[in-house]
């Protein structure tokens, strides 16, 4: 990412301020989103977006503006998984949710819609993006602790390429290691306001 990238996302979290909090995170999310997205492809898996906000995008903001009430059928819609994953090689698709948290509370990264996650697609892996190592953290929703919602990332997650054992930080591929976590800081400093990116 060039450093004009990097200045117009510095300029574009100062100006967040006027937003509202629905914007904000729904930038932040896809930005994220898309990252994963880059890492999981430069490592050949066949990246698909899979979230509902990428089919059904005024549906997220009829239920935020609270146009259309919620139900069972919508509510497991509203938590589909962001991406799908297929594995050529181990011929398996996985379902993912991307989430980023820039701050802790005591000591843990909080995830507020987990009990969700759990009852609709246990099946699926969380990643989670953090602002320290290992930066990028994977695992299946069924192994997080239970009827937890907050979490630590080193101790509840493991670092991304142990659950997507394509990824080789090693390989000659673009998007190094070093590169992804430059990337990483540089998108938390620019889009963190009020200290914390949910």
């Amino acid at each position: 990412m060039s450093e004009d990238v990097y200045r117009m996302l510095e300029d574009l979290s100062k100006q967040m301020d006027e937003w509202s909090s629905f914007p904000k995170n729904l930038l932040v999310g896809y930005v994220f989103q898309d990252l994963i997205t880059v890492v999981l492809d430069q490592a050949g898996y066949e990246v698909y977006p899979y979230g509902y906000e990428s089919f059904l995008p005024a549906i997220k903001r009829k239920l935020y503006d609270r146009e259309i009430r919620s139900s069972p059928i919508l509510e497991r819609v509203r938590f589909t998984p962001d991406i799908l994953v297929y594995d050529r090689d181990g011929k398996f698709v996985q379902l993912v949710e991307v989430k980023s948290r820039a701050t802790t509370f005591n000591g843990k990264y909080d995830i507020k819609e987990m009990d969700r996650y759990r009852k609709y697609w246990p099946e699926s892996v969380l990643v989670l993006v953090v602002p320290q190592e290992p930066y990028l953290c994977a695992q299946r929703v069924s192994d997080l602790p239970h009827e937890e919602t907050s979490f630590d990332h080193a101790r509840d997650f493991v670092p991304i390429e142990s659950v997507f054992t394509r990824i080789n930080w090693e390989a000659k591929r673009p998007f190094s290691r070093r590169l992804c976590l430059k990337l990483t800081t540089r998108l938390f400093a620019a889009f963190t306001w009020e200290g914390r990116i949910t």
